[in-house]
């Protein structure tokens, strides 16, 4: 099988050599899940397109830190090359940038999210069936970084997951569209050092929940940072603690974290750490960070 990947953008210089460029992220998931199957990238931004449209089987749209209403050359002709696999049922995923430009071809909308940048782990809350995910998974996350989100979901998808943040978080179109606003292909250690440069547009609030934990979704929710005056640094929560229960419920994973901090309807979160052999509780004032 070979996917053609529509690559729109680059890591930033500055991060290049410690983390690579974004489709070396592409060939290393993919190789994760079959090394059989063959890449072909495609910048779009410099023009660059397949020969043919049936030179891959399948194809995938890469985030990017353009917005889909930008009036620029490049992003009109991708759009008109979305309308042209959709009239074919050629497979499509769409991650971050690519779900919104897919949803707002095919009649939704994409724009700046009220609710401002999200970056970080994301909890979906799956509301459809995915035949290929496990039964027993109705949650998940996803790693994310954005300002902008899908608004308003075209009238031939179906909303497959939502987030708290992200109602539109993940939707399908038959049986050959995938999209979704997460990032699979991004490490929790590339969204820090991403988040680290832009802390000043994404502001304190952000840029502290999105450093707070390292690792994903299953891993043990270990604190990999704590910002001096932030509410979780105030009640005594320090790096490299572990948070075991929060308002007495047990904390098995990152997962766990963000599902738990969503149900509390408290002013003050009781978190129960472990740090080295002791177990501690704080109270910890929202926002968590």
């Amino acid at each position: 099988m070979k996917i053609g990947i529509l690559l729109t953008d680059h890591v930033m210089d500055e991060l290049k050599a410690k983390h690579g460029d974004m489709d070396d992220f592409y060939k290393y998931i993919f190789n994760k899940v079959d090394p059989t199957i063959k890449l072909e990238i495609f910048d779009v931004v410099e023009g660059i397109y397949p020969n043919n449209i049936n030179d891959c089987e399948g194809y995938l749209i890469t985030g990017s830190r353009f917005s889909v209403y930008d009036q620029i050359n490049w992003i009109t002709r991708l759009k008109e090359f979305v309308i042209e696999l959709d009239l074919l049922k050629k497979p499509l995923i769409g991650v971050c940038f690519g779900h919104q430009l897919i949803a707002q071809v095919l009649g939704g909308e994409a724009k700046v999210a009220e609710s401002g940048w999200t970056v970080g782990n994301q909890t979906y809350d799956l509301i459809e069936d995915i035949p290929w995910l496990k039964e027993d998974i109705t949650l998940f996350t996803l790693l994310h970084s954005h300002k902008d989100q899908v608004s308003k979901l075209p009238d031939k998808a179906t909303l497959i997951a939502s987030t708290e943040k992200v109602p539109i978080a993940m939707f399908g179109v038959g049986d050959h569209i995938f999209s979704h606003q997460g990032h699979p292909e991004f490490k929790p250690e590339y969204v820090h050092d991403v988040a680290t440069i832009r802390k000043e547009v994404l502001g304190d609030e952000v840029y502290l929940a999105a450093v707070m934990f390292v690792g994903k979704d299953m891993t043990p929710a270990i604190v990999n940072e704590v910002q001096k005056d932030s509410p979780a640094y105030i009640s005594g929560i320090k790096k490299n603690d572990r948070i075991i229960s929060i308002e007495n419920k047990k904390v098995n994973s990152i997962l766990d974290v963000s599902k738990l901090i969503m149900m509390s309807t408290s002013e003050f979160i009781d978190f129960k750490v472990s740090r080295f052999e002791n177990e501690l509780i704080f109270k910890v004032n929202r926002p968590l960070t």
